[in-house]
């Protein structure tokens, strides 16, 4: 069942996921970021508390990291939703 939104739908999967590839390009550029990433990722898949052997300074350049990966994610969602409730016929369906 095709409707008009598909088209917009697959348009927007494409654009976020050309989005993320970028971001990933983005961080494996910063050398620094790049070797705190992967030995977070090695110490999980050690078994090892994650942030095992990083120092202070290390651990909040993770974190900034993923807090701005989490504001541009967030956007993302955020205009998602509103998309969605423009859409909204509030005429219909109300819960009593």
């Amino acid at each position: 069942m095709g409707g008009p939104g598909n088209g917009e739908l697959k348009e927007t999967q494409e654009k976020n996921a050309k989005e993320e590839e970028q971001e990933e390009q983005e961080w494996m550029r910063d050398e620094v970021l790049k070797a705190i990433v992967f030995k977070v990722r090695d110490n999980e898949q050690a078994g090892r508390e994650s942030f095992h052997g990083l120092d202070s300074e290390e651990e909040m350049l993770f974190f900034k990291g993923l807090e701005r990966k989490f504001e541009r994610e967030g956007e993302m969602v955020k205009t998602w939703i509103q998309e969605r409730v423009e859409n909204l016929d509030y005429g219909r369906g109300k819960l009593t």
